[in-house]
């Protein structure tokens, strides 16, 4: 690793040291639901080892370490980071460890095999050769069955703000990280107060403009002052991991993504999705024991639905409407046995096998032959990529 490298490692971690960023676990990365989303795609791992690769003040650490039923390791490079997430996690004992180091320095011999890696808020804001570096290590240090979380940005929406917020670092003038916070926002009051109501130069600037202003300081301190910070694509993260053996599986934020029944082509799919807008991802990457698609009938996962009947069965038998979804979406369902299963799960969660055990026992053995389970399984695939029903690991 050259010397830039390092300096500007080293600068970054002066940033973290002098402008403490810790935000709370993200909702997409509860622990029940990576391992969940992975047995779908056939990573079929248990929770045991956990690695958190740039685990800043440790709020991933503290609320996914008491899943994990063995080693958990985080590293980052600032010290204040550190020092924070060893007090967040001191409950979880000895079995976690929390290191201080340039990330440029850790091996995968040294750090052993994982069930769960996270890489969050890292590879979009790391120089080039880090970046590698740590797609090679979560390639290297993932254990068979096991998944990785790796966020970024992709879309040309993202490509926009990374434009602006290079703008404003050419802009800004030496100051304190107060100063700059001000001065930035300074800049992006005048930037919104010269767009034109009626015809801004571009919607998508507009937008950047808003997203950045919206920023609580410490994330536009970072974000935008960070010269590495990137807008990658699914596509290109999978031909690296590719490398390793490793396969991009969905997104945890965006299950509509992850229908095609191989890895390239579930990240071309993601990606064509990002050309019309993009945004921030959760992406899993995984070493799974077969290839292929979504296999809704996997042994190690359980699904929920967030439905309830739309009316009485009697007037609807198939009619469901979603209640935990940010949009209403409102399904009816023709088979009686995938009705019957909606039925069992929205009594109580369980796999596949105990699904249709309960759905057999209401309708009896003769309506439950092989074209209602595969109506059954496409029923399922349709409902969890509207946000209406969800995979979750097994505990």
């Amino acid at each position: 690793m050259t010397g830039s490298t390092r300096q500007t490692n080293a600068a970054l971690a002066a940033l973290y040291d002098a402008v403490p960023y810790d935000p709370g676990p993200s909702p997409w990365l509860d622990p029940s639901r990576l391992m969940g989303l992975a047995a779908l795609y056939g990573c079929n791992a248990t929770l045991g080892d956990l690695l958190d690769l740039g685990c800043g003040a440790g709020a991933e650490l503290a609320r996914t370490g008491p899943a994990a039923s063995g080693r958990i390791v985080g590293a980052d490079l600032s010290a204040v980071a550190v020092a924070r997430a060893r007090a967040r996690c001191a409950p979880l004992g000895d079995r976690c460890a929390v290191v201080h180091a340039d990330l440029v320095d850790l091996q995968a011999q040294a750090l052993g095999g994982f069930d769960l890696i996270l890489a969050i808020g890292v590879v979009y804001l790391t120089p080039a050769a880090v970046r590698r570096h740590v797609l090679r290590l979560i390639g290297r240090c993932l254990k068979p069955g096991g998944v990785a979380a790796i966020t970024y940005y992709a879309g040309p929406a993202a490509a926009v703000r990374a434009d602006l917020h290079a703008r404003l670092r050419a802009a800004l003038t030496s100051g304190s990280a107060a100063e700059i916070v001000a001065e930035t926002r300074a800049r992006l009051a005048a930037l919104t107060a010269g767009l034109s109501p009626g015809a801004p130069p571009s919607p998508w600037l507009a937008e950047a403009i808003e997203v950045t202003s919206s920023l609580p300081d410490s994330n536009l301190f970072h974000e935008m002052l960070d010269p590495a910070f990137e807008v990658l694509s699914t596509a290109r993260l999978e031909a690296a991991l590719a490398e390793e053996g490793l396969s991009f599986l969905t997104f945890a934020d965006v299950p509509a993504v992850g229908a095609a029944a191989t890895s390239r082509g579930r990240a071309l799919e993601a990606d064509a999705l990002d050309a019309r807008h993009g945004g921030y991802h959760h992406a899993l990457f995984g070493r799974p024991a077969t290839a292929g698609g979504p296999n809704v009938r996997a042994a190690n996962l359980n699904w929920r639905v967030h439905l309830r009947r739309q009316r009485e069965p009697d007037d609807d038998p198939g009619g469901f409407v979603a209640v935990a979804n940010p949009d209403t979406v409102r399904v009816r369902i023709g088979e009686p046995l995938s009705q019957a299963v909606v039925d069992a799960l929205i009594a109580t969660p369980r796999n596949w096998d105990a699904a249709v055990a309960a759905a057999r026992l209401r309708l009896g053995d003769a309506i439950v032959g092989a074209p209602a389970l595969d109506q059954l399984e496409q029923d399922l695939l349709t409902l969890w990529k509207a946000g209406a029903a969800e995979p979750f690991g097994q505990g």
